[in-house]
Parts: C-alpha cells; structure tokens; sequence
C-alpha cells in the first residue's frame, strides 16, 4: 500500500518510547497482531502484522485509481483472474487498516495521519497506521480499532 500523506502529518523523527502489542488474535479465518505502538515526540506508529489474511470479502472492492485505469494496469492481468484476485484482497487489506482509529484511557482525540504496507499473501503482511498527537504520558492504554476488531496496548503503568 503506498504511503498516504496528509497535511501536517507527523515526521516521526525524535523517538520517545515503545510498547509490545498483545498477542496475535484469530479474525474470520486469519490472524491479526498489533507488534507495537512506537511513540514519537510528534505522532505515534502502530505497528500491525497479518497472516494468514483474515477474510475480507465483506468488503466492497476499493475503485482502482485514475492512474491504474488511464495506464491499463489490470488490463494486462486480464488472463489472470488470480493475481487480480490477490491485487484486490490487498486493496481490501489496505482499505480496512486505513480505516483504523486510536484511542486511549484519557479520551485523547488521535488523527489518522497516513499508513503503509508489504508482504505478499504466502508471507503475510506487514504495515503501520501512524496518528497524532503522541499520548500523553499519563495514559495507561491505547486502543486500535479497525472495523468490528479491538485491540488494547498496555502501555505499562500502574
């Protein structure tokens, strides 16, 4: 997935802290896992990680871009129903973790501010949804929602 930018996007640059995600959880058919929340003194990177790919079907298929039409980039999978398959469960998977909202123990109002990815489905996938501000240093939990998933990050405090 390419990286998405929005004005005022954090650079992520001055690393604070981390913090370990929970364990992996079974979703309709894969496994999600939230690796880590990575603070920066600007924003926040939430590091995730699917394998298998859960069932996204549920899902309507995102558009293709201007780009991918005025170029024919499907046209030349046209004799290839499976790789157009692939491109659009990975379009699906982009779709729902961009989707994706933050929050915390304070009610900190976080801003999705872009998000990325890689993989091929045999490997699983790897990205991150970057959002800001950082959370305050008083906040005890985050939590990462995506569609009907909730995933808590302790953020080690008492």
């Amino acid at each position: 997935m390419p990286f998405h930018e929005f004005p005022g996007k954090p650079q992520l640059t001055d690393f604070l802290t981390g913090h370990a995600g929970p364990p992996a959880i079974d979703y309709r058919g894969g496994t999600v896992k939230v690796i880590a929340a990575i603070v920066y003194a600007d924003g926040i990177a939430i590091e995730w990680s699917v394998g298998p790919v859960p069932d996204l079907s549920w899902m309507p298929d995102v558009e293709q871009t201007s780009g991918e039409q005025s170029t024919g980039f499907f046209e030349q999978f046209r004799d290839q129903p499976e790789a157009i398959e692939r491109m659009r469960r990975f379009k699906r998977l982009s779709a729902f973790w961009d989707s994706a909202t933050l929050s915390d123990d304070l009610e900190t109002q976080y801003r999705w501010a872009g998000g990325d990815a890689g993989g091929a489905e045999d490997a699983g996938y790897k990205g991150r949804e970057i959002f800001s501000p950082r959370p305050p240093a008083d906040a005890r939990e985050l939590t990462v929602r995506v569609s009907d998933l909730a995933l808590t990050i302790p953020l080690g405090k008492e």
